[in-house]
């Protein structure tokens, strides 16, 4: 019953691209990919997944869908739907892990107010299902807000409000694995504020997470960029509900084509915590690429993906 679900999506969505698309001169494509994944469970056991990830694009918007196999089966699958209407890009998603169990719209747009300065207006709707996979259902609803201000001196402010969602700095936090998470209630959850400044050689950021019990999370970001050769130094500071940071990241990337590195350290006040290095060759349409998690115990996880575009 949930192979068939998923199919009728498919073909619902499919049935939804505009049909003139596809003619002479339109701006058509697509990507096909795989990424495999190895966690190590100690002692002698390792668990493998792989991702099929396949995506259309055409004048206006796109369509991508991302199935998750282990040696059970299907685990889940994602199905996205976007538009860009030029004042404001709409992004459809659905899970199945294997039934439906999320739904997720999300909205956003600019507008200039003035010859220096544009504002951002978003959103997030989110209908989840907190129950088991393929239990009977238990629904709840979520909503965050997202309001920001830029500057051309290269000035930024943005505040993002959650209503039934929590872990807000998942939206702001560049890794595509992570995402809110749905509270089993409707309130008011999380408020994420953040500052920032970005120039071509030099960017800083802050952001502050609170809740009704007050500050939870904080993060302090700082960047060096140089274009000859192309390569960028970073750090961040993060401070999670105690009375000392929580972390600390030693970020380093450069690119010289056709492959791209990027080095992340992280630290507590112990010491060392964990290596991710990520390496990435680009050529001719392909792209591949590598994840390598570690810390003193030994290899936490590996990715190894490939991604193929026409």
């Amino acid at each position: 019953m949930s192979r068939l679900l998923v199919t009728l999506v498919a073909i619902g969505v499919i049935g939804l691209l505009p049909t003139d698309g596809f003619g002479g001169g339109a701006n058509f494509g697509g990507s096909l990919g795989m990424e495999f994944a190895f966690t190590p469970l100690p002692p002698a056991d390792v668990v493998i997944s792989t991702d099929i990830n396949l995506g259309l694009r055409f004048a206006g918007g796109g369509v991508s869908s991302r199935t998750r196999l282990t040696w059970d089966g299907i685990e889940a699958a994602w199905l996205s739907l976007m538009w860009d209407l030029d004042i404001v890009e709409i992004r459809n998603t659905m899970r199945f892990d294997p039934c439906f169990s999320r739904y997720q719209l999300q909205a956003s747009g600019g507008w200039c107010i003035c010859e220096w300065a544009v504002i951002d207006v978003g959103g997030l709707l989110l209908l989840e299902d907190l129950a088991d996979p393929c239990e009977p259902s238990d629904y709840t609803v979520g909503l965050a807000l997202d309001l920001g201000f830029k500057m051309d001196y290269g000035f930024w402010l943005r505040s993002i409000t959650g209503f039934g969602v929590w872990d807000l700095y998942h939206l702001v936090d560049d890794s595509p694995h992570t995402d809110v998470v749905a509270a089993p209630q409707w309130w008011f959850e999380e408020q994420l504020l953040g500052v920032g400044f970005r120039s071509p050689c030099f960017s800083v950021d802050s952001w502050m997470l609170f809740s009704d019990l007050g500050l939870l999370w904080a993060r302090l970001g700082t960047a060096y960029r140089w274009s000859r050769p192309d390569l960028e130094v970073g750090s961040r500071l993060t401070w999670a509900a105690g009375p000392t940071f929580d972390s600390a990241q030693l970020i380093v990337s450069g690119t010289l084509a056709p492959v791209s590195v990027r080095s992340v350290t992280t630290f507590d006040l112990t010491g060392f915590m964990m290596q991710e290095i990520d390496v990435e060759v680009a050529f001719s349409g392909i792209t591949i690429y590598t994840e390598t998690l570690f810390d003193f115990s030994g290899l936490l996880q590996q990715v190894v993906g490939f991604e193929l575009r026409f």
